[in-house]
């Protein structure tokens, strides 16, 4: 049974967004340019130093994925560009990806969004692997085999991108990598505003899994932010309700005016429903910016002592922790 955790590592949570707005960067930077060793060459200069020279980019379709190696950690990251905002549905191929929410069988279990998936796993003969997932085991196991050290594998993303991370993350799983070898270790899936993305069944599978594996499974939703209600039960209108939902420990953040931050740890349904509906006055909150920030304004929280209104967050939903 996966037991839920009462603590979110703001410091790795602050470096995964920054290596999810990879992709980001890099799909900005196409759109402007139209050229790919322009938006490449855009990308590697924005990384984080420990990563310089050790970035593989891989695109099927409308999605891109980078995979990124830290050698001070042996650790390698999966993520996934988000939906560009640019024209309308009609001829937005990332808009059109996200509206083909029909429901497909996933391989670990249960049903999910099935144009946010298929990009995932359907054969492109520009892959030298033969589809992404493909791509992203090869690159795994190349990088588990230049040591004898343990490779950490994190999954992680922002918007669509932090959906198909989690659905990415399970099918890698149900490849059996994290099984077959014992120096691969399934260790972060941290999901930044991501929508709903699978049912329930696929939501206890890959739960189930990631407790067998010891992983830390999170979604982070920022307050004010309407896209992780977006395709789930909660959504605004009958167009954004769907049956999907998401998995993992949840960490609501609110960023407070005085540059502080609280959090609150695994709320139960009723207590989301009410700090979603508290006053929203932040601007801009489905950025990856905008993450950033409220997980760097938290971390500096702690840091100075101020842990009072967290504390009381989590204290607040502490007896009404789920266990799945």
């Amino acid at each position: 049974m996966a037991k839920y955790s009462e603590t979110l590592n703001l410091s790795d949570s602050s470096k995964l967004v920054a290596i999810a707005k990879l992709p980001e960067t890099y799909e900005l930077a196409l759109h402007q340019t139209g050229d790919h060793e322009k938006a490449l060459q855009k990308m590697y200069d924005s990384a984080p130093t420990n990563l310089k020279g050790e970035i593989n980019l891989a695109r099927s379709d409308n999605t891109t994925a980078v995979m990124a190696y830290d050698k001070d950690t042996n650790s390698l990251t999966v993520t996934f560009d988000p939906t560009l905002s640019k024209g309308t549905v009609f001829n937005n191929a990332d808009k059109w990806d996200n509206f083909t929410r029909g429901s497909e069988a996933h391989s670990i279990g249960g049903e999910v969004h099935g144009g946010l998936y298929d990009d995932l796993v359907k054969e492109n003969a520009n892959l030298p692997c033969g589809s992404l997932i493909d791509t992203i085991n090869a690159v795994i196991y190349d990088y588990a085999s230049r040591s004898d050290q343990t490779l950490n594998v994190n999954f992680t993303g922002f918007s669509k991108g932090g959906a198909q991370a989690a659905l990415a993350a399970a099918e890698v799983t149900s490849t059996g990598i994290f099984d077959d070898n014992a120096n691969i270790k399934l260790n972060d899936v941290i999901s930044f505003a991501p929508p709903g993305y699978g049912n329930a069944e696929f939501v206890q599978s890959f739960e189930n899994k990631a407790s067998e594996l010891g992983a830390n499974v999170w979604t982070v939703e920022l307050h004010g932010d309407p896209v992780p209600t977006v395709l789930t039960p909660d959504g605004a209108n009958y167009f954004t309700q769907y049956d999907y939902g998401q998995f993992g420990n949840r960490a609501y953040l609110t960023q407070e005016e005085n540059g502080q931050a609280s959090i609150a740890i695994n709320p139960s349904h009723d207590e989301l429903l009410k700090l979603r509906e508290r006053d929203k006055t932040i601007e801009h909150a489905h950025r990856s910016d905008s993450y950033l920030n409220a997980i760097q304004s938290a971390e500096n929280t702690l840091a100075l002592g101020s842990t009072e209104k967290i504390l009381q967050q989590n204290q607040a939903v502490k007896s009404n922790i789920p266990t799945i």
